[in-house]
């Protein structure tokens, strides 16, 4: 019984948090305001998550959850515009946000890919709350972590999974680089190159083509790009945070999956807070 109504304060924090992600989300898509409501909304269920954690979890066990929800910032989400715009801004829309040029095919592409980012953040929401933690690891380390859009490409060109893994890590090594610099490129076909000795025809044709439909780093200020770069490497920590869950999962447990999710929605947050991505 513990154990079900723990999984339920999960389900119900995260959810809450997802559906006011959504909202903003929507905003940002839809031209409109990224409504108070969406705040209050997410704020809400993370309080409603944290007191069922501690009611029906009872005793240090629920404090601890709530605690570590806390500390990841859940219900204290980045907020607002950016102070300054990046070279690739080109002005501000009325709720203050800052507005990026991006031509097509790449904006839909963009605002595609960040829709099925909300699917993945609810099916990692179904799993947790399901106790499926080898699910939660694999949606959000290949799904939406630092190689997300390579590791597919690997696999069609047939690469060993041990040398995936280590062009994965490179990938995530490097992606925290820029991060830290504050900018930069991810040189992600040096990184193959590299690690297999080779850059595979899949591959080759897989830049070509994103090169055509993708490649938003480019057209993003460089604040905005570091923001999703950190998206990912936070799926990328939920990941490892999920593959370490025994058999057995504790309050402890569900406290950091929560947490680990919270640092995911604190970025997209932040990000569709900040930014308007328009034609």
């Amino acid at each position: 019984m513990r154990k079900s109504n723990l999984m339920m304060g999960v389900a119900l924090a995260a959810s809450m948090a997802l559906a006011g992600a959504g909202a903003v989300l929507a905003g940002s898509h839809g031209g409109g305001k990224p409504a108070d409501a969406a705040t209050q909304m997410m704020e809400k269920g993370m309080q409603q998550g944290m007191q069922m954690m501690k009611e029906m979890a009872g005793g240090d066990a629920g404090k601890m959850a709530a605690e570590m929800m806390k500390k990841a910032g859940m219900g204290q989400m980045a907020k607002g515009p950016a102070d300054t715009a990046g070279k690739a801004a080109t002005g501000t829309v009325e709720d203050g946000r800052v507005f990026v040029e991006m031509p097509e095919p790449q904006r839909s592409n963009f605002l595609a890919i960040m829709r099925g980012f909300m699917e993945q953040l609810d099916d990692i929401i179904n799993a947790a709350a399901e106790g499926n933690f080898k699910e939660v690891a694999r949606i959000a380390g290949q799904d939406m972590g630092p190689a997300h859009e390579l590791i597919g490409v690997l696999r069609e060109a047939k690469v060993p999974e041990e040398k995936i893994a280590e062009v994965v890590q490179r990938i995530r090594q490097r992606m925290e680089e820029v991060v830290q610099a504050g900018g930069g490129k991810m040189m992600m076909g040096r990184i193959v190159q590299e690690v297999l000795g080779e850059v595979p025809p899949a591959f080759r044709k897989w830049k070509q083509e994103h090169m055509k439909t993708g490649g938003f780093g480019r057209f993003m200020p460089p604040e905005m790009h570091v923001m999703g770069l950190q998206m990912h490497l936070n799926a990328a920590k939920l990941a490892d945070v999920a593959t370490a869950i025994g058999e057995k999962p504790t309050a402890e447990d569900y406290g950091k999956v929560l947490s680990a999710i919270g640092e995911i929605t604190t970025q997209c947050r932040g990000c569709h807070a900040s930014w308007k991505v328009m034609r």
